[in-house]
């Protein structure tokens, strides 16, 4: 008698593999993971902060065209 209700033990329960099991399809078939929602669009406003002013630099003006 003392052997059947080890191996009982070792067992998983069946309410335990069935509760695992819903756990697992709820996670598969309703995952909210949505990658496009996290994706970068562009660059953001520190890179325009840092680049407008190079911008600026490079960029012919009109009144050094028309003098020359």
């Amino acid at each position: 008698m003392a052997k059947a209700s080890n191996q009982s033990n070792k067992q998983p329960r069946l309410s335990a593999v069935l509760a695992m099991l819903w756990r697992t399809f709820r996670r598969d078939a309703f995952d909210d993971y949505r990658p496009e929602l996290h994706y970068m669009r562009g660059p953001g406003p520190k890179w325009h902060t840092k680049h407008s002013s190079v911008a600026a630099d490079t960029t012919p003006s009109l009144a050094n065209t028309a003098a020359a």
